[in-house]
């Protein structure tokens, strides 16, 4: 339950910075939704943030 009330609030978190164009703070969320599933083992929940935090940091030229 905790840890999914976390990753509700990481997703929440994800959408307002993708709004406010925060670009710094959504590279963020992609990175600490990725993880939450890969320390909780859910290999297959955080590859989609992987690829999509690698494109989004691609696209806005984040990718140094």
């Amino acid at each position: 339950m905790k840890k999914e009330g976390g990753r509700a609030r990481l997703k929440q978190a994800l959408r307002l910075a993708q709004e406010q164009e925060l670009h710094d703070h959504v590279a963020r969320c992609y990175g600490n939704l990725a993880l939450s599933a890969i320390q909780g083992r859910d290999y297959a929940g955080g590859e989609p943030y992987l690829q999509e935090g690698l494109t989004y940091t691609t696209d806005h030229e984040m990718d140094s």
